[in-house]
């Protein structure tokens, strides 16, 4: 089970009583190279700084990318009027959740909040599970706080999913 208060989050096996704290160490995409102000592609700092397995914090600004995949990161912007993820020209999808080994994520749940994610005049998905490569489940993403716009589709789930919570989503 997961339990949250005060932006700590503890992670635990339900029912034994126990929760231990999780890594809240925080990646700062911009320290991995992205850049907040549009001009230039963060694809490539956005796969650096998910790659360090720990919690991504987005500023304000806005972020382009090229079909960004997501694993078992909780991803936090500065809220939707401030921070944008928007999809690259010719990018299918902008986020794709991706499959995940219980072994290295277990059921803790994964978190998408307090950003806009923008499908570049709705040429590309806004929010993607899964892929025809790995067709297995997608498991306990929380999605809050979000913005989805001019995407072809805000949220596509061509493949297995469960456990999922939606909260305050505008699409």
């Amino acid at each position: 089970g997961v339990l949250s208060f005060s932006g700590t989050t503890f992670n635990g096996t339900v029912g034994t009583g126990r929760f231990i704290a999780v890594d809240q160490t925080v990646a700062d995409v911009d320290k991995y190279g992205a850049d907040p102000s549009g001009v230039s592609i963060s694809t490539s700092a956005f796969n650096r700084a998910v790659a360090s397995n720990h919690a991504l914090k987005l500023n304000a600004g806005l972020y382009v990318v090229s079909e960004i995949t997501i694993n078992g990161n909780v991803v936090t912007g500065m809220g939707t009027a401030s921070t944008t993820v928007k999809a690259a020209a010719g990018a299918s999808y902008t986020i794709r959740l991706a499959n995940h080994s219980n072994a290295t994520y277990g059921w803790a749940t994964k978190v998408l909040r307090d950003f806009t994610i923008n499908g570049n005049s709705k040429t590309s998905d806004g929010i993607v599970w899964g892929s025809a490569l790995s067709p297995e489940l997608s498991l306990a993403w929380m999605l809050e706080g979000l913005n989805i716009i001019d995407c072809n589709r805000g949220l596509y789930k061509p493949y297995g999913n469960i456990g999922n919570t939606f909260n305050k989503l505008q699409i």
